[in-house]
């Protein structure tokens, strides 16, 4: 994989809708990673606002333009999720948070971009790394507090993490991931709800890395990551869940 095209920034509004612009613009002059140290209008899943302080957050886009067309691209952000848990020791929660102290201090946003020559799998991610401050409104989010975040760290904190990831197999199979997954997994300590609004129970995983949940009749339901592509099925409904 080559990492060695990276565009850093020292205020940038967003890196993930960034690289978007890039790979829409121009797929090949597009850079394979943005890292900015300040994000005014950083977003998670779901548009939901991504709170950081300026070079108190690890900020990173990558564009894994070497691998068009995955048919399960939600694997490559829980690839990544694992190696931040690794590296930062800390854990994880389906579908996309860094958990640390029973805080979220970080997450992870995968997409597919449509360019001409392929579906991109565009993996975003935010570490609150910092004294980062939060509002009152997000009791479970919190921050490592690490030190500041300069240009030197930040592009460390994303060799580190990318060093993990391509040191292991493109993950095709949620079998490719289970086994490190479980070694960090906190899901089980989370509040899930289904599309109703109901709180479901945590039971596992399927074979596709979606979960699985029970729901108050007893019944076995698997909820899909906000990037599975197959959003239409009928046997399978979008998780939302609690912060």
């Amino acid at each position: 994989m080559n990492n060695s095209n990276i565009v850093i920034y020292n205020s940038i509004h967003s890196t993930q809708d960034k690289m978007i612009e890039h790979l829409k613009l121009d797929f090949h002059k597009s850079p394979g990673t943005i890292i900015a140290l300040e994000q005014t209008h950083g977003r998670g899943t779901g548009e939901r606002i991504w709170y950081s302080t300026k070079e108190q957050s690890f900020n990173c886009t990558i564009a894994f333009k070497e691998i068009l067309n995955h048919t399960k691209p939600w694997l490559i952000g829980f690839s990544i999720a694992i190696c931040i848990a690794e590296e930062l020791n800390c854990n994880v929660c389906w579908p996309n948070d860094i958990i640390h102290n029973n805080k979220k201090v970080g997450g992870i946003i995968t997409e597919i971009i449509e360019t001409e020559h392929g579906n991109v799998p565009v993996v975003g991610i935010g570490i609150n790394y910092g004294n980062v401050t939060l509002p009152d409104s997000l009791p479970h989010a919190g921050c490592l507090n690490r030190g500041d975040v300069n240009k030197k760290t930040a592009l460390e904190i994303y060799q580190k993490i990318l060093n993990r990831f391509i040191s292991h197999p493109i993950p095709y199979t949620w079998r490719d991931v289970k086994e490190r997954w479980e070694q960090f997994d906190a899901s089980s300590s989370k509040i899930y709800h289904d599309d109703t609004g109901n709180i479901v129970k945590f039971k596992g995983y399927t074979d596709d890395g979606a979960l699985l949940v029970e729901n108050f009749d007893g019944e076995l339901i698997e909820m899909l990551t906000p990037s599975a592509q197959d959003k239409d099925s009928v046997q399978m409904i979008e998780a939302t869940s609690i912060e």
